[in-house]
């Protein structure tokens, strides 16, 4: 029952890991190659990114290219023009990627956050050369690219343009949405929030890891008093025990978490093997012999 009551208690203060706003620059195929209700998935799953990103700050740019490059929508924290913006795509034409990819950097060279660029093409670009470039010019500039690739699209080709293969996403024509979100992943990332300063800063961590471990002691503990009774045919729990097992399970679980969670939070930074002997300590730690010095009368 203490574990569980634990773990009600992880979930209902569980909080995202505080991040800066990102600035991210949609770059979607508006080929003729996307016609047949193609282009209208990818708008759906374009227009649900955009609104995943409602109220976080993060600046959305957005451009379509077929022979031309539309700038849809310049960096904006404006979602509803967002939408609107991808609403107006329609297809036609060849794909110029190049031109896409450079009008991409110069839409995000004026942003203050860190930049990147989500790229969608279901084929190959005009001048493969050209896109080569102008993507390694992106690169240049700290811009993360990550590309949704579909239909015709040459997955190898589309590596060489993040720079990762593991930053390209091939995807089926149904599972647009699915490889927005994967993406979304990428650019974005997610973080255990024990692992992480949240919004409320270290001290909420520790105050909260304090009172998870503080129940798993309370539970241990009874746990223990009610098992040595049964054996010795005693009353298996009256109030004074109950009283003093729970007082002293809690005072050995808040100094266990607390002290595990305040040092593993400060490690964070810290080198690979750093960080990796101080969770062992931190475990070490939580799970040590918090006994108190004189036994707990049962009788």
């Amino acid at each position: 029952m203490a574990a569980l009551i634990g773990e009600v208690w992880l979930a209902l203060t569980l909080k995202e890991p505080e991040r800066e706003p990102l600035a991210v620059c949609l770059v979607l195929d508006c080929s003729h190659s996307m016609s047949d209700g193609k282009l209208d998935k990818v708008k759906a799953a374009a227009i649900g990114f955009v609104e995943r990103h409602e109220n976080t700050g993060d600046e959305i740019a957005l451009l379509g290219f077929g022979t031309a490059v539309t700038v849809a929508a310049p960096l904006t924290t404006d979602h509803s023009g967002l939408r609107a913006a991808i609403d107006s795509f329609f297809t036609d034409g060849t794909t110029n990627m190049s031109e896409a990819l450079q009008e991409g950097l110069g839409q995000l060279q004026g942003s203050q956050y860190a930049t990147n660029l989500l790229l969608f093409t279901d084929g190959e670009p005009d001048n493969e050369a050209a896109t080569l470039i102008a993507a390694a010019d992106c690169r240049d500039q700290d811009i993360k690219i990550v590309a949704v690739a579909t239909g015709d699209a040459d997955i190898t080709y589309m590596g060489q343009l993040t720079g990762d293969p593991s930053l390209v996403i091939p995807v089926s024509t149904d599972n647009f949405e699915t490889a927005f979100k994967m993406a979304e992943k990428k650019i974005f990332g997610r973080q255990l929030a024990e692992s992480t300063p949240t919004r409320s800063g270290v001290l909420y961590a520790v105050i909260r890891m304090g009172i998870w471990t503080a129940l798993l002691a309370i539970g241990i503990s009874l746990a223990v008093i009610i098992g040595q009774n049964h054996y010795l045919q005693r009353p298996l729990l009256d109030r004074h025990v109950a009283l003093t097992g729970s007082t002293r399970g809690l005072a050995a679980g808040l100094i266990a978490g607390a002290l595990s969670q305040l040092v593993f939070s400060a490690s964070t930074d810290a080198p690979p093997v750093v960080v990796t002997i101080v969770r062992i300590f931190a475990w070490a730690l939580l799970g040590g012999p918090w006994r108190p010095k004189t036994p707990i009368d049962t009788t």
